[in-house]
């Protein structure tokens, strides 16, 4: 009988049985306080009300937060958009400006253009004009005639030689100094040439064979008669003083060039006081011409000394090199290649000297037909 009491499903009743009792008990005192949990299925419907709400307060949550990343998404979305509007704006503001800066620059080269276009015809229609006026020259022998005395011919030949290789002083071979025949220079011929060169401010004329500007190898007839001999002599020997000294060294001494005005000086003034203007005017004819070649002479004379006063140098013709006949007159090309250099160009052939220009500009013209090509 023990053993049916000590059953294990026995054993089992009693504790089920005690813990029931102990759960009633608690259930009456909790249901005595509140009586909605006064059934044990109000406690399970508690629980799993719980665990609901638990699970939508969680899943409200994570809605909102990827609410909160959408809202942040299209913000970004908007920024984008309004950023790459914005760029745009700049673009289109700098094309606009480059576009204007651009068409501002075409029609300044438009302009430019049509300056450089007037420029080059004014250019061509004066080029033109020239070989018009060269090419009359040597065809025309009426014309030539006369503009190869004046100088005007040959000063045009030597403009006309600067666009050729003449200019820069090159050789001419065998064959083409062959073909052209004679083209050297004699010293009577470049005696007999009339040239000019800026000089105090005006043209002075010179003789190529000068060694200075002056050239008192010769007197007019009035001046070579006795009473001016004293005189002659002075200026004469003040003259080699300034050419000595030129020799040595490229500035004169202004008390040599003082003197040599002071000698000029009393040779015009006994000039002058010999044929007053009453004197003058009963001059014949032929001895009116001698009195004024005697006066154009001592005008040359005074013009040479103030080239020297404002150069300083006896030797040079006013801004050119000094001329050397042996190397700078020996033919047409250096004469040429020389006055090109310095910027000397023909003057008026003088009387008697006619022939010397003709004879020049028949070997300036075979040259230039030559050397033109």
């Amino acid at each position: 009988m023990l053993s049916n009491l000590f059953d294990h499903s026995n054993v089992c009743r009693l504790i089920f049985g005690s813990l029931m009792l102990c759960v009633i008990s608690d259930a009456d005192a909790q249901t005595a306080a509140y009586p909605f949990y006064s059934y044990p299925e109000n406690q399970i419907t508690r629980s799993i009300t719980a665990q609901g709400d638990i699970i939508r307060a969680n899943g409200e949550a994570y809605r909102n937060y990827q609410a909160g990343n959408l809202y942040y998404a299209r913000a970004r979305q908007e920024l984008a958009v309004a950023v790459d509007k914005e760029l745009d704006n700049w673009g289109k503001q700098v094309r606009v400006y480059w576009d204007r800066r651009l068409e501002r620059e075409k029609r300044r080269m438009e302009l430019l253009e049509a300056y450089e276009t007037r420029k080059d015809g004014y250019g061509e229609r004066r080029e033109a004009a020239r070989e018009r006026l060269l090419k009359s020259i040597l065809t025309d022998t009426e014309r030539t005639r006369l503009a190869v005395e004046s100088g005007t011919a040959l000063n045009k030949l030597l403009d006309a030689f600067s666009n050729t290789s003449s200019r820069y002083g090159l050789e001419l071979g065998p064959s083409l100094r062959q073909s052209l025949g004679d083209i050297n220079l004699t010293t009577e011929t470049l005696y007999g040439l009339q040239v000019k060169s800026t000089g105090a401010g005006n043209k002075q004329t010179f003789r190529l064979t000068e060694s200075t500007g002056m050239d008192l190898s010769w007197w007019p007839d009035l001046l070579r008669r006795p009473s001016y001999e004293v005189n002659r002599e002075s200026i004469v020997i003040a003259l080699d003083q300034v050419a000595k000294q030129s020799t040595n060294q490229r500035q004169v001494d202004v008390s040599l060039l003082d003197e040599l005005d002071d000698q000029l000086g009393k040779l015009s003034k006994a000039f002058y006081g010999t044929y007053p203007q009453e004197v003058k005017r009963k001059m014949p004819t032929h001895e009116m011409r001698q009195y004024c070649r005697a006066e154009d002479f001592l005008m040359q004379v005074n013009q040479d000394l103030q080239r020297m006063r404002d150069t300083g140098n006896g030797l040079a013709m006013g801004n050119a090199k000094v001329f050397k006949p042996e190397v700078d007159g020996k033919d047409v090309p250096s004469l040429i290649y020389w006055m090109l250099q310095n910027g000397v160009t023909f003057a008026k052939s003088t009387a008697g000297n006619e022939a010397y220009y003709h004879q020049l500009f028949g070997k300036m013209s075979n040259l230039y037909a030559v050397v033109a090509e």
